[in-house]
């Protein structure tokens, strides 16, 4: 099993939602990608993927001055408000600290590198036997088969 996090979701915490939800006045929301720590999935009001939490947002209904927040890396927030320009989206807050949720590794995937990596260019991994990377194929396949069977 793997063991570590994702860097940016697990910057959430409870006590950093409190102390955001006691100072804003009026109705709140949470929505958390699923990678969040426990308390935070806890407290959301919807846990999704990237898409989910996009779609939440376009279809909110409710109070129309409450404040939403968004447990996840911070690229999604620019097409939330292009979506909703009427809702106060903000960044769920993370603990003291560098107070970004950007994530590093992300960033680093662009058109070019997409395209390159599918040309068979860039990086190449020669450390690995061929019964390694089958091995490891294995459960990528059938996470991606789980995925279209429960979330398509």
């Amino acid at each position: 099993l793997w063991s570590a996090v994702c860097e940016v979701h697990d910057k959430f915490n409870q006590a950093a939602l409190d102390e955001a939800f006691s100072g804003t006045p009026g109705a709140k929301y949470l929505i958390a990608h699923p990678e969040s720590p426990l308390p935070v999935l806890q407290q959301a009001d919807y846990v999704g993927s990237t898409s989910g939490m996009l779609n939440w947002v376009r279809q909110y209904d409710r109070e129309p001055d409450a404040t939403i927040f968004v447990a996840t890396e911070d690229g999604i927030l620019y097409n939330m408000h292009q979506a909703r320009p009427d809702l106060r989206i903000e960044q769920a807050p993370i603990y003291a600290g560098c107070q970004c949720n950007q994530c590093p590794y992300m960033k680093l995937n662009t058109t070019d590198t997409v395209r390159r990596a599918q040309a068979g260019e860039g990086i190449r991994i020669d450390y690995l036997t061929s019964a390694e990377m089958d091995a490891a194929r294995l459960p990528i396949e059938r996470m991606l088969e789980f995925s279209k069977r429960y979330y398509a």
